[in-house]
């Protein structure tokens, strides 16, 4: 349902796994390690041990940059949009839940475009996103939903481009 989100997380996964097997092997040569010095291997073992668990939260926190990174702003954008679906479209429960998660999910991913360097890779993959995005709402929307939706939409891009050139 989200394969773009394997574009932003595949090599990171990879990084975080190689991360774990040297955290693994870093714990076993410890204990002979420290075993060989203090003539104690289940103390060796302890050590390491700690020593391990204490790069755990390293492995998670490299693991968690790549993926759509949730913050308040991404999350309340995504949830301000739910909001006004709510109200304007008349969501059923069933409705609501998934585009409560479709909405934050995909904010969040633009968010993460945003914050990247090259900005012509961006323009294209926020193509993607928005496709992607609205396949996912045409398939939960109602035909005369998923219009509404759509008018919505491109009444923001009006306003954001007349904003623009009023700045200029």
């Amino acid at each position: 349902m989200h394969c773009i989100s394997l574009l932003f997380t595949a090599p990171i996964d990879y990084l975080a796994y190689i991360l774990n097997a040297c955290s693994v092997l870093t714990l076993a040569l410890m204990g002979i390690l420290i075993k060989k010095i203090v003539n104690n291997f289940t103390f060796g073992l302890m050590v390491g041990a700690m020593l391990f668990f204490s790069m755990t939260p390293c492995i998670a926190q490299v693991r968690g940059e790549q993926e759509p990174q949730k913050n308040r702003q991404c999350e309340e954008s995504g949830r301000d949009e739910t909001r006004w679906m709510t109200k304007n479209l008349y969501l059923s429960t069933e409705q609501y839940d998934k585009v409560k998660d479709l909405n934050i999910y995909y904010s969040c991913l633009m968010d993460n475009l945003s914050h990247m360097p090259d900005k012509s890779i961006a323009s294209k993959k926020k193509g993607e996103i928005i496709r992607s995005k609205d396949a996912e709402f045409k398939a939960v929307l109602s035909q005369e939903q998923f219009e509404q939706y759509k008018s919505r939409k491109e009444k923001k891009v009006i306003q954001k481009k007349s904003a623009f050139s009023e700045s200029i």
